[in-house]
């Protein structure tokens, strides 16, 4: 998937697939960029706004903020 991405860097369905493999690899920075990047390509691609919301929501779940002393 990354060579399709070094080949079509500009194919926002490869860097949503991309995002989506690292997502299940449990890559979730990593899969919130390819989604980010593949929304910036495309903004209104729907798969790749779901897969952010649902990445970013993820995130927010495991990693809550902390008070400040």
């Amino acid at each position: 998937m990354q060579a399709a991405i070094r080949l079509k860097p500009d194919d926002p369905f490869a860097h949503n697939k991309l995002g989506q493999v690292l997502f299940e690899k449990g890559q979730t920075d990593d899969a919130i960029r390819q989604y980010q990047e593949a929304v910036r390509l495309k903004p209104n691609y729907a798969n790749a706004l779901t897969n952010l919301a649902k990445a970013m929501e993820l995130k927010s779940r495991s990693n809550p903020p902390t008070l400040a002393p």
